[in-house]
């Protein structure tokens, strides 16, 4: 069958506002996106880790039921999202801070079961006393603390995809590279573990040449999160507006028969002023339709 790419947006798309640091609650983005016409949806629950009060609240459940409850309203289907993760200032060696991100992770997990996604990113973690090529050390690591977060994933049937990440400064990082992803996914030896890739962190990586990761995680790439760059920051720019050479990532998608959601996580919208940010959403849209027809009309020679 030829491979097929479809339309999903994140939900926090236009989840912050000019000149302020309050977001925009989950819900009121969830009804602008099916305003627009988007009932399939990326869940963005990492970011109600930064909400006030925010998901370790005791208000977490009853705004899961509201997501949930609002999102059967609409007719909304959440294709995958993403649980909250390590801040740059996260400190592995304070057990406080591992408890409440852990606490954070499992009442998302909780409310991501009960909207019914079928996959939820994660960041890859490293094992903080050792190099970046200590492998089984990092392995070992991300064993240990998603261990309950597997547990619970599979109750709720939700995948876990396991996302690359960007190195900073030319800093050596466990989990940007898709030899990295693969030793974590293919230790567990489960369907519902798999690959999520960022094309703006490969940017970063690797430039031109993610399309060898990309082929070398094959069928375990499962999502994707869509944004450019000019290699030197992660930018979230729209595609287009950054260097990556997008024909070749399509080919390389095509060849290992991609056909999951070309999800943009693209931060347009976030400085545009409230009244403006759905024609900017829309430009986007409209980005991300034109990729989509491009990559299904595709046929490799």
């Amino acid at each position: 069958m030829d491979a097929k790419m479809k339309l999903a947006v994140m939900t926090n798309s236009v989840q912050s506002n000019r000149g302020s640091k309050v977001r925009t609650p989950v819900v009121d983005y969830m009804r602008r996106l099916h305003a627009l016409g988007i009932k399939e949806m990326d869940l963005g629950l990492a970011y109600l880790l930064f909400d006030d009060p925010d998901i370790t609240d005791d208000n977490w459940y009853e705004k899961g039921c509201e997501i949930r409850d609002e999102a059967e309203r609409l007719g909304i289907t959440f294709v995958q999202g993403h649980l909250p993760f390590r801040k740059k200032s996260f400190n592995a060696h304070n057990q406080a801070e591992v408890d409440y991100l852990n606490s954070a992770m499992l009442r998302a997990l909780r409310i991501a079961g009960m909207c019914k996604a079928k996959w939820m990113v994660v960041h890859p973690v490293e094992h903080p006393d050792y190099p970046e090529d200590a492998v089984e050390e990092h392995v070992m690591e991300n064993r240990r603390v998603y261990g309950q977060i597997m547990e619970e994933a599979h109750k709720y049937n939700v995948g876990i995809v396991f996302e690359n990440i960007p190195r900073w400064n030319g800093r050596g990082r466990f989990g940007a590279t898709a030899a990295d992803l693969i030793s974590v996914i293919d230790n567990y030896d489960d369907p519902m573990v798999a690959a999520c890739w960022d094309f703006g962190h490969a940017n970063i990586n690797s430039g031109d040449l993610q399309t060898y990761d990309i082929k070398k995680l094959g069928s375990r790439l499962k999502t994707v999160h869509v944004d450019d760059n000019r290699d030197l920051g992660d930018d979230h720019l729209c595609p287009y507006l950054g260097n990556i050479k997008w024909e070749n990532i399509f080919k390389a998608l095509k060849e290992i028969g991609f056909s999951g959601y070309w999800v943009f996580e693209t931060g347009m919208s976030k400085n545009f002023p409230s009244e403006f940010k759905d024609r900017s959403l829309e430009f986007s849209l409209s980005v991300a339709r034109y990729m989509i027809e491009k990559y299904n009309s595709l046929e490799l020679e």
